[in-house]
C-alpha cells in the first residue's frame, strides 16, 4: 500500500525533477506535482512570503510519520538543508508552543503569519529568546516581537555535519559573495551557531585570526571575564537572548564589530561578532574559530565597539586593552636592563617612549619633540640611544632593539616606530653580524634617523629634497623596511614625519609568534610563578608552540635559557628545570636533577643522546639564563667530551678559567665532585669522563 503525503515546494526544482520520489522501504511517497483542481490534501502556495535566501516547503500533514520525514529531509545536501524551511499555510491558526513542537519533530526551522499567532504570544516554548525569530515577508530579521512572519528552529537540527565543509577554496569565494539566510540560529551537536555557516566565517576572516593568537590573550583573562568590557572602554548590555543578539547585528552597518561575554553557569566565553556584508560573522576568541554558543546560557551581554577597524586591526586593540595590567612590564613584557623610559602625561593619562640606552644622552628638547610626535599615533615608539649624533650604535643595543620588537609584535601584534640620532642605519656594527637595516627590514619597521647628508644624494624622493644644500644642520631621514628606502626627509622631527613612518597593518617578514609564546619569552627567569604558568601554556600545545619558540630564539639569541627550558619541558624535565632556576643554578643539586632522572637501571637501555641534549639545555638555562658560568662550563664539557670534540687537557684548561668561581677553601669544589659521583652511578657507561671532570674540579690551581 501507498501512503501519498502532498508535498508543495516554492522552490519545486529542489525535488526530484520527475515530481515522485520513493523513500524507504514502507513506500513513502512525496508528490511535487502542481495542485490538481480540487485536491483539498495540497496547499495553496502563499503569495506574500517572497524569501531569496529561503527553501520554503509545506507539509499537508504528518499523519504518514514525522519519521519518515525526516529521513526524506536528511538526503538532501546540508548546504541546502541549511536553508530549508517549513512554512505552514497563510491562514492557520497555530501558537509558538505548537510550533516549536513542528520543528523539533522535523528538525527544521517552522514558520507561519504572525496573525496565525495569539496576539500576545504569551505561551512560550522552551529556549524562546534563543529560537523565536521575527522576519519581515522578505525574509530580514525584524526586532522581538515586531514581524510579520515568525519563525521556531529547532531545539536539535537535522545539520549533521558543517555546509560548504568539502568545497574547494576557489568556490568560496563566489558562494561568499551572495547574501545568507537572515536570522539563521542552528542547535546543533557542538552547540549553537549564529549567523553564517563556520567555513564562510573562516573564509572570510582566517588570515587575521591565524595570524593573531587572541586566544591566549582570552585564556589570560580566566576568571576576570566581568573585566572584558571595561578593559576595552566599553559598557556591555543584557541581552534577552540570541535572537536579540543576531537581529541587532543584523540590522547594525556592514563592517560594525559586536563584543559579546555568553556566561553558561560558572563558564564564560568571549566573542567578536562581524557585520559582514552577506551576513554576521560570531568568532570565538577563545578558540581563533568560528563561534559555537552554551545552548541555554545564563547571561548574554553585548558592546558594539567604536572606530571603524579591521578584524586584524580589532584583534590587535582587544589585545592591547586585555594585557594583564597587573604585569610589571605592562604592554610589551618586562623591560629588560638598558631599557630606559621617557614619560609624560597626555591628558589624564601617562604616556612613554622606550629608549635603548640612557635618557640622560639624549637632548631634553628632541625628547619633547619626539614625545609630541609620538601622540599622534597610536603606535610604540623606540629610541635608539646613542651618546653623540652620527654614532653607531652598540652590539647590545641591537640585541636589546631585537627583543623590544619581537616583544611589542608579539604581545600586542603592535609595529613600533624606531627613532635615532646614531648612524645611517645601514652601517656595519662591530661585534654585530646584522645592521640596523637588517633587524629594521626582518621586523618591517620604519627608522627615523638624522643624518649630516643632504637628501638628494640619498635619492630621497619626498617633500625638501631640493632643498637639501641649503639645510647647514641635520636632516631627519624616514627609511620605510624593504625596497622603499629612503622615503621622505625634512629639515626637523614633526609629527607628520613619525607619523608617516607609523603603519599599523604592516606584518614582519616572518609568522608572528602566538601570544602565549611572546608571553613566555617576555617573563623574566626571577618571575617563576609567571614563568611556571607560561611554560604550562606553551606546553598545553607543544608540538606547534616548541616550533614557534625556536624560530623566536632564532631571530633574538638572548632568548635561548627560555628556549632551553621548553626543550627540557619536552624531554619531561620542566618541573626539574624550572626547580635548577629555583636553586639558582650550581647552588643546588637541582643542577643535576634532571639528568638523574633520564637515568635506566639497565646500562644497555641507557640513551646518550638524551644524556646528551639535556647536558646541553641545562647548561644553556645555567649560563645563559642565571648567569652560572661554572654550572655552564662543566656541563658543556661533560657534553663535548662525550661527542667527542673536546679533550681531556682541554677539559682542565676550561675548567681553570672558572677558577674565581670555584675556591679551593669552602664546599664548592667537593660539591661538584660528589655531583660528579652521583652521576657515574648513575650513567656508568661515562664513569671514565664525569672521573676526569671530578678530577679538574680538583686539581684546578
Amino acid at each position: 500500500m501507498t501512503t501519498t503525503l502532498p508535498l508543495l515546494g516554492l522552490g519545486l526544482s529542489d525535488l526530484c525533477g520527475d515530481g515522485r520520489t520513493v523513500v524507504g522501504e514502507t513506500a513513502l511517497l512525496l508528490l511535487n506535482e502542481p495542485p490538481r483542481s480540487g485536491d483539498t490534501r495540497v496547499l495553496a502556495r502563499d503569495p506574500g512570503l517572497s524569501m531569496p535566501a529561503v527553501s520554503q516547503f509545506s507539509l499537508v500533514d504528518l499523519a504518514p510519520g514525522a519519521a519518515l520525514v525526516r529521513r526524506f529531509l536528511e538526503l538532501r545536501p546540508v548546504e541546502s538543508l541549511d536553508r530549508l524551511v517549513e512554512t505552514r499555510p497563510p491562514a492557520e491558526p497555530t501558537d509558538l508552543v505548537s510550533l516549536a513542537e513542528r520543528a523539533d519533530l522535523l528538525g527544521v526551522p517552522v514558520q507561519t503569519r504572525a496573525s496565525n499567532l495569539p496576539a500576545n504570544r504569551e505561551a512560550k516554548p522552551p529556549l524562546a529568546a534563543h529560537r523565536v525569530i521575527d522576519l519581515d515577508d522578505s525574509g530580514t530579521m525584524t526586532a522581538p516581537g515586531t514581524g510579520d512572519v515568525v519563525r521556531v528552529v529547532p531545539t536539535r537540527s537535522l545539520i549533521s555535519r558543517p555546509p560548504f565543509a568539502d568545497q574547494p577554496d576557489e568556490a568560496m569565494a563566489i558562494i561568499a559573495a551572495k547574501p545568507y539566510l537572515s536570522g539563521r540560529i542552528a542547535f546543533v551537536d557542538h552547540g549553537v551557531e549564529l549567523g553564517l555557516p563556520a567555513r564562510l566565517v573562516d573564509n572570510a576572516h582566517a588570515e587575521a585570526l591565524r595570524r593573531h593568537g587572541i586566544d591566549d590573550v582570552v585564556r589570560g583573562l580566566d576568571g576576570r571575564f566581568d573585566e572584558v568590557f571595561g578593559l576595552a572602554g566599553v559598557a556591555g548590555e543584557a541581552l534577552d537572548g540570541y535572537v536579540d543578539l543576531l537581529y541587532r547585528m543584523e540590522r547594525a552597518p556592514v563592517g560594525t564589530h559586536g563584543l559579546v561575554a555568553v556566561e553558561d553557569g560558572d563558564d564564560a566565553r568571549v566573542y567578536l561578532a562581524v557585520r559582514d556584508p552577506n551576513g554576521v560573522s560570531v568568532i570565538d576568541l577563545g578558540t581563533s574559530w568560528a563561534a559555537s554558543l552554551p545552548t541555554d546560557p545564563t547571561r548574554v551581554s553585548l558592546a558594539m565597539l567604536p572606530e571603524s577597524l579591521t578584524v586584524a586591526q580589532r584583534l590587535d586593540s582587544l589585545a592591547r586593552a586585555w594585557v594583564d595590567p597587573q604585569r610589571s612590564g605592562s604592554r610589551s613584557g618586562d623591560r629588560p636592563a638598558g631599557v630606559e623610559l621617557f614619560g609624560w602625561t597626555s591628558g589624564d593619562s601617562p604616556r612613554a617612549i622606550e629608549v635603548i640606552g640612557s635618557v640622560a644622552d639624549e637632548p631634553a628638547g628632541l625628547m619633547q619633540k619626539i614625545a609630541e610626535a609620538a601622540e599622534q599615533i597610536d603606535q610604540p615608539v623606540i629610541v635608539l640611544g646613542a651618546r653623540r649624533s652620527g654614532e653607531a650604535p652598540q652590539a647590545d643595543q641591537l640585541m636589546l632593539l631585537r627583543e623590544r620588537l619581537e616583544a611589542f609584535v608579539g604581545l600586542n601584534g603592535q609595529m613600533p616606530v624606531v627613532v635615532t640620532r646614531g648612524a645611517e642605519p645601514d652601517r656595519p656594527v662591530a661585534g654585530s653580524e646584522a645592521t640596523l637595516v637588517d633587524i629594521l627590514d626582518l621586523y618591517q619597521v620604519s627608522v627615523l634617523y638624522q643624518t649630516p647628508t643632504p637628501p638628494a644624494a640619498l635619492g630621497e624622493r619626498g617633500p625638501g629634497a631640493g632643498a637639501g644644500l641649503l639645510n647647514l644642520g641635520n636632516w631627519w631621514v624616514l627609511r620605510e623596511p624593504g625596497e622603499a628606502g629612503h622615503t621622505e626627509s625634512a629639515d626637523t622631527l614633526t609629527p607628520g614625519l613619525l607619523a608617516r613612518g607609523a603603519a599599523p597593518d604592516r606584518r614582519p617578514a616572518f609568522a608572528v609568534p602566538s601570544r602565549s609564546v611572546s608571553s613566555f619569552l617576555t617573563t623574566p627567569l626571577s618571575d617563576l610563578a609567571a614563568l611556571e604558568a607560561s611554560l604550562d601554556s606553551i606546553m598545553a600545545n607543544s608540538s606547534a608552540r616548541r616550533a614557534e619558540v625556536q624560530a623566536a630564539v632564532a631571530r633574538v639569541p638572548t632568548k635561548d635559557a627560555h628556549g632551553a627550558l621548553v626543550e627540557l619541558a619536552v624531554l619531561g624535565q620542566g618541573e626539574a628545570a624550572l626547580n635548577v632556576v629555583r636553586a639558582n643554578g650550581g647552588r643546588g643539586d637541582e643542577i643535576i636533577e634532571p639528568l638523574l632522572n633520564i637515568g635506566h637501571p639497565d646500562p644497555q637501555a641507557q640513551d646518550d643522546n638524551t644524556f646528551t641534549e639535556v647536558l646541553s639545555q641545562l647548561a644553556t638555562v645555567a649560563g645563559e639564563g642565571l648567569n652560572d658560568s661554572v654550572s655552564q662550563a662543566i656541563l658543556s664539557s661533560i657534553a663535548k667530551l662525550i661527542a667527542k670534540t673536546m679533550t681531556e687537557p682541554q677539559l682542565k684548561v676550561e675548567i681553570a678559567r672558572h677558577r674565581d668561581q670555584l675556591p679551593r677553601e669552602g664546599h664548592v669544589r667537593p660539591d661538584w665532585v660528589r655531583r660528579m659521583n652521583r652521576l657515574m652511578r648513575s650513567w656508568p657507561a661515562h664513569q671514565e669522563i664525569l672521573s676526569w671532570v671530578a678530577q679538574a674540579i680538583l686539581e684546578c690551581p
